[in-house]
């Protein structure tokens, strides 16, 4: 029975499928997928749809909120935001695979989709770690409570008070930073704080567009090349 986390999917269902078949997920483990299933990348509806299939097939697999799933239910309020969404943050391509137009989208999505996005959760606290799409703002008086924060926190790690998250490790996304980074926390006995996002979605000399997945009890990391094909660069 193992844990594993998995961020920042953008898109890339031949890739999350590979690294799924690397982990050979059981029914007795759990999987926790932390936000931006979402955008840029071509299979946006079939990542959900991969989900939602090892849902029903009686796998556990618990999922939060990422600032582009926030974008997709929250884009269609306003107008400047769904243009930026659009054209800059990979809606245009996740509305393409879905096979749906720009106008009234959200009424368009399947319903099983429709409902999958509105349940997203902002947080997850185990016994020993907390799961967040990005991260923690220390700096507000219940860091626990600002979900903005959550969605789009950046460079906060150094602001860390284990008082407040009980001494738990932090697992979160959002932020690509190359698989050598993160091959090295693991290595660390004191690191408290652990990004997984290791830019599956972009490719270039610094991140070569690695998916990986977490053993949170074991920290074994296992990571997946980028399958899409893509050439984005961050």
């Amino acid at each position: 029975m193992s844990r594993f986390a998995i961020s920042d999917i953008h898109g890339c269902a031949k890739t999350f499928e590979a690294l799924l078949e690397q982990i050979a997920l059981t029914k007795d483990d759990t999987l926790y997928l932390l936000g931006d299933l979402i955008d840029r990348g071509p299979g946006s509806k079939e990542v959900v749809d991969k989900v939602l299939q090892l849902q029903a097939d009686g796998y556990k697999v618990e999922c939060l909120l990422g600032n582009h799933e926030w974008l997709l239910l929250n884009a269609p309020y306003d107008d400047s935001r769904l243009i930026n969404w659009l054209s800059r943050n990979g809606g245009a391509i996740t509305l393409q695979s879905y096979g749906i137009q720009e106008d009234d989208f959200l009424s368009a999505l399947p319903t099983d989709h429709a409902k999958f996005y509105r349940n997203l959760q902002y947080i997850i606290e185990l016994e020993d770690y907390i799961l967040v799409h990005a991260g923690l703002n220390f700096r507000d008086e219940d860091p626990l409570s600002d979900y903005t924060a959550m969605l789009w926190i950046r460079d906060w790690q150094k602001s860390m008070d284990t008082q407040v998250t009980g001494n738990r490790k932090i697992v979160h996304g959002h932020t690509p930073r190359a698989l050598h980074y993160l091959e090295a926390d693991v290595k660390n006995e004191k690191c408290m704080v652990f990004n997984i996002d290791c830019g599956c979605v972009y490719s270039g000399d610094h991140f070569k567009g690695h998916l990986v997945a977490l053993n949170l009890d074991t920290l074994e990391v296992y990571s997946q090349e980028n399958l899409e094909g893509l050439v984005l660069v961050p």
